[in-house]
């Protein structure tokens, strides 16, 4: 099978710990990058400085993602099933400020 009919697993995938949470990196070539990242009740993931690269976009699986935007002050809220898209070089933080879990995918094209 050809690496791009390839199914990937994050269950094949190292936890790299982030802030409270951790990432998976699922599938990266130097075109793309896409992974997930989960973050406990209450707790907060690593900051994410942006991509220079690329335009990164959350997808949220499970739980409610806060999103900050340091640069603007921001903070939006975005729940369960929604998407949300960092344009590059925008510095973001997620945050978990609920009782359950949080699970977001994430994915990026490189330029």
């Amino acid at each position: 099978m050809s690496e791009y009919k390839k199914c990937y697993s994050p269950l094949d995938s190292q936890k790299i710990e982030f802030g409270a949470g951790y990432y998976k990196t699922v599938i990266e070539t130097d075109q793309i990058v896409c992974g997930e990242l989960y973050v406990p009740p209450h707790a907060k993931a690593g900051f994410d400085r942006g991509h220079e690269d690329a335009d990164e976009v959350f997808h949220i699986v499970m739980g409610v993602a806060t999103v900050c935007f340091p640069g603007t002050n921001e903070v939006v809220e975005v729940p369960m099933g929604s998407y949300i898209m960092m344009p590059r070089s925008t510095a973001h933080e997620v945050s978990n400020n609920t009782d359950e879990n949080l699970l977001l995918t994430f994915s990026c094209v490189k330029r």
